[in-house]
């Protein structure tokens, strides 16, 4: 599968068995424009929505009770050998770093996670060019709508403090 980030943004899902885990990791994702199509919680879930959705990268956690990520990861690579799947995980093992290596993980993500390092898996592993010059483009959208909000601010400021001026005298 090849990452269609031309003209949209990537697509990916999440994977955790803990619901607010999910939530968290969504919103994280979501805050760099990425487009969540799905969350599901266990390893089952990951095969059904990838199969369902085919997104650009799947993030899935790998310690769950039942139908773990290990499971998911060798279901999708039977599905697609080219998914793009990345362990969000606490579990620092030698073991699992074994059978993730082994089973060609894309990227691990440890517990617990950053922004800085979702980004830097998402632009550097991936190379998603336009999420850096569309950042830097909303960067100074967003500086430059701050800057007007700033303006228009001290304008309000200045009329409200002439106004408690006149009222005073």
């Amino acid at each position: 599968m090849t990452m269609g980030f031309g003209s949209s943004t990537p697509t990916a899902i999440v994977i955790d068995d803990d619901r607010v885990s999910t939530q968290l990791f969504s919103d994280l994702l979501r805050m760099i424009n990425v487009n969540v199509v799905a969350s599901g919680f266990d390893g089952k879930d990951a095969v059904r929505l990838y199969k369902k959705y085919s997104p650009d990268i799947v993030f899935t956690d790998i310690m769950m009770p039942e139908n773990d990520g290990f499971y998911a990861l060798e279901e999708i690579r039977k599905f697609d050998p080219h998914a793009k799947v990345v362990a969000v995980t606490a579990d620092f093992t030698y073991e699992s770093a074994r059978r993730l290596e082994k089973l060609n993980i894309s990227a691990v993500v440890y517990k617990p996670y950053d922004i800085e390092e979702i980004k830097q898996v998402l632009f550097e592993k991936y190379e998603i060019k336009i999420r850096k010059n569309e950042l830097k483009k909303l960067l100074k959208e967003e500086t430059l709508i701050v800057s007007l909000e700033l303006a228009v601010r001290k304008e309000k400021f200045k009329k409200e403090k002439k106004i408690h001026t006149k009222m005073e005298l």
